[in-house]
């Protein structure tokens, strides 16, 4: 059965070095972040204005990956609902299994990402308890396009 993992955190939580434990060689996993998109040469660019377009990248990265029958593991900070809600679309989109690790480690960020922009995602970081409360709600209006779960939980922030 396929799966997607997801591992949540805080940048320098240690979402990256649980995400390649769990990989171990196997070939059959997918390894995704939205770092990725802005890696460019070995090189790390951030650039704010992307950062939709990155987590973009991630949902429908990780929806090709299931559709060829290979399990995800994504690795981002997932701090809120809406976040985490396009893969819930792909959960039930592919029938497959979906866990959820929160990283509560603090390595610093390997980015170096503002405290302050630290503080600011600590400060809308919803517990993982709240995130499982709507894992199991009926998605299938967001199927044609998961992405647009997100903008849906943005929207309307009440479980």
């Amino acid at each position: 059965m396929i799966k997607i993992i997801l591992i949540r955190g805080l940048p320098g939580s240690g979402k990256t070095t649980r995400a390649k434990a769990l990989m171990g060689g196997a070939g059959s996993l997918v390894h995704l972040e939205s770092d990725a998109w802005f890696e460019q040469n070995g090189a790390y660019n951030f650039n704010p204005y992307e950062l939709t377009n990155s987590h973009q990248w991630c949902v429908s990265s990780s929806e090709m990956a299931l559709r060829s029958g290979k399990s995800v593991i994504v690795s981002n900070v997932f701090a809120s609902i809406a976040e985490c809600a396009p893969y819930f679309v792909l959960k039930q989109k592919y029938d497959c299994s979906i866990t959820v690790i929160t990283c509560l480690d603090a390595y610093g960020s390997m980015h170096n990402v503002p405290q302050e922009k630290i503080e600011a995602m600590r400060a809308r970081f919803q517990d993982e308890t709240t995130i499982r409360l709507v894992l199991d709600r009926d998605f299938r209006l967001f199927q044609n396009n998961p992405y647009d779960a997100y903008h849906h939980f943005l929207n309307n922030p009440a479980i």
